[in-house]
């Protein structure tokens, strides 16, 4: 489960500020492995929103935020010299995230009816430090979003 909902203020023409929070909710279970992971974050961001006609623009969006994971894997079997076996003595094991990320996300804005938009784009992100129970664990992410929204 993924609830990362936002707000923007618009300050000036086209110039936005505003804030995001994340959480989310994993739950993955296998024959042989059970991971539990819990995600919190809150962030800021920066956008500038391009007309490109009566219908659609292209919002310019730059954040920053930290985020913290825990997360709890249970394994059911036992690696020997035998080599796997099925076990109540499993593997049973938890780490903690911490990151502070630099993101970009660019979506093209339809804007169907007034007050109201459906948007597409890339987005990324890198991690400006990330610690994963005492390591450094760098990531970038690429991919693709989508936005829906409105206003009064």
């Amino acid at each position: 489960m993924r609830v990362i909902p936002s707000a923007h203020y618009f300050v000036a023409d086209n110039w936005s500020l505003g804030g995001v929070l994340t959480v989310i909710y994993d739950d993955s279970n296998s024959p042989t492995l059970e991971t539990k992971s819990v995600t919190f974050g809150a962030g800021v961001d920066l956008g500038y929103n391009v007309p490109l006609g009566e219908l659609v623009s292209w919002w310019l969006r730059a954040d920053l935020g930290y985020y913290t994971e825990h997360q709890r894997t249970l394994s059911n079997v036992v690696v020997g010299l035998g080599g796997f076996s099925p076990s109540s003595e499993g593997l049973n094991y938890s780490t903690d995230d911490h990151a502070l990320a630099l993101g970009l996300y660019l979506p093209f804005l339809l804007h169907p009816v007034k007050h109201f938009f459906l948007g597409l784009g890339p987005d990324a992100f890198v991690d400006l430090v990330h610690t994963s129970s005492s390591a450094d664990n760098r990531r970038v992410h690429f991919g693709l979003g989508s936005t829906l929204g409105g206003w009064l």
